[in-house]
């Protein structure tokens, strides 16, 4: 379940971005955020795409409290034309290439971490 919601306006920052729009996965607390400098439907669409969907995946439920305002009224489908579904496997397409190179991520997280407990170690018996 996703939530989404928009802030603003706030004082001028770079790029005259004035609004944040946030979503947040109520599931895993992970929480997405963009600044705007303008809240227009083709905006919080791109950002909804962008950064739920691509990621995560179509949200079974779409929680906002803007009423017509939220992202769920400007839904007008996929971008270019696309269909869900080519999104979907896209998506898991992507998702099953991340787990294969999961072994090798942990290798070199391993790696990493035996390198600088070597250079702990070196540094403390210098010290010693």
């Amino acid at each position: 379940m996703w939530g989404m919601d928009i802030l603003g306006p706030f004082r001028m920052a770079t790029g005259q971005r004035r609004f944040v729009i946030v979503a947040i996965d109520y599931f895993t607390k992970w929480i997405e955020a963009e600044a705007l400098a303008t809240i227009t439907a083709s905006k919080c669409e791109e950002f909804f795409w962008k950064n739920v969907i691509c990621c995560f995946g179509v949200p079974k439920n779409l929680i906002t409290d803007n009423g017509k305002q939220g992202i769920a009224a400007h839904r007008s489908g996929p971008p270019h034309g696309s269909s869900v579904a080519v999104f979907r496997s896209r998506n898991e397409e992507n998702l099953r290439g991340n787990l294969d190179l999961l072994d090798d991520v942990r290798a070199q997280a391993f790696d990493q971490m035996i390198s600088t407990k070597q250079r702990v170690a070196r540094y403390y018996n210098r010290r010693v």
